[in-house]
């Protein structure tokens, strides 16, 4: 990615193929998160955790509490529309 992690057209293309492949291909994920997040307040929340370990899958839908972003990391940059 450039430097202020943004991604561009061609890298926003490279993620789309690869996410269509991984959608065909049979391949299950082991977890996914799904998050909100307030960009001007720069606070992030989970909404739902799955995760599939040794056979044994678990989820939880209970929304976690409103935390603030650390300055550092991908998650600290918000889009600018």
């Amino acid at each position: 990615m450039q430097h202020d992690d943004r991604i561009d057209y061609d890298q926003a293309l490279t993620v789309t193929s690869l996410a269509k492949g991984a959608n065909i291909s049979g391949i299950h994920p082991h977890a996914q998160f799904f998050y909100e997040l307030k960009c001007t307040k720069r606070m992030i929340q989970r909404l739902s955790t799955y995760v599939h370990v040794n056979g044994k899958e678990g989820f939880d839908n209970k929304p976690s509490t409103w935390k603030y972003v650390p300055p550092e990391g991908s998650a600290a940059t918000c889009p600018q529309y």
